[in-house]
């Protein structure tokens, strides 16, 4: 289990974002964070807050906002919680990073940058509603698969299972072994050719929508 805080810092519509190059070993290499880390032993939020931005950016933070907790289940690198903080208020001059390149992005373009995905899910809440929260997001390596969401105002959860593409994936490639079984006995009786191919899958899956993607995996 591991505690840690994460903080985005605004300025004109901005947010300071880290792009997590330099690390060696990092689970979060080439991703875009905000900006935060591990707590230290007996530290408090607020103390693994102001220390970590100050390290990682040289800034001395004025005011900031705890905004909601977020945990992070996974099953390649144990369960973490994380403290979610955003700041408006600082004094100080960036400093270069010794975890990766610190760029300010505008928060309208955020989002196409190469995030995690669960962080895509608190980054639009935290530009939409000002209430504290709590968000678990559960992982199959990188792939979210599972997200509850609990509002404080209402203790409402609303829980999402995120298989719906890892499940047509299984199927997709299980039909795929199929057609190409079929395909082997059509060409060894010399009756195949890429129309005849397609044809084949067309009568076996009968959806246009995976045939194009079938066409992304088995050139013809």
């Amino acid at each position: 289990m591991q505690l840690s805080t994460l903080c985005y810092i605004e300025k004109d519509e901005k947010y300071l974002m880290l792009h997590r190059t330099k690390k060696e070993n990092d689970p979060n290499h080439d991703k875009w964070l905000g900006i935060g880390g591990k707590f230290e032993v007996d530290e408090s939020p607020d103390e693994c807050l102001l220390r970590e931005v100050k390290e990682e950016t040289g800034l001395t933070l004025l005011d900031y906002n705890f905004r909601g907790i977020v945990t992070f289940v996974s099953d390649e690198w144990g369960t973490e919680y994380m403290h979610l903080f955003t700041a408006t208020s600082f004094q100080g001059k960036l400093i270069e990073c010794n975890e990766g390149d610190l760029k300010w992005v505008d928060k309208a373009k955020v989002l196409r940058l190469n995030l995690w995905e669960g962080d895509k899910l608190f980054l639009n809440r935290l530009n939409g509603s000002h209430s504290f929260f709590s968000l678990k997001l559960e992982y199959r390596g990188e792939t979210l698969i599972k997200t509850v969401m609990q509002d404080a105002n209402d203790g409402k959860n609303e829980t999402k299972i995120l298989l719906g593409y890892e499940r047509m994936y299984h199927e997709l490639k299980q039909s795929q072994v199929k057609v190409i079984a079929d395909m082997v006995d059509l060409k060894a009786n010399g009756k195949t050719n890429s129309v005849t191919y397609k044809q084949l899958m067309v009568k076996k899956l009968n959806n246009q929508n995976v045939i194009s993607m079938i066409e992304i995996y088995v050139p013809f």
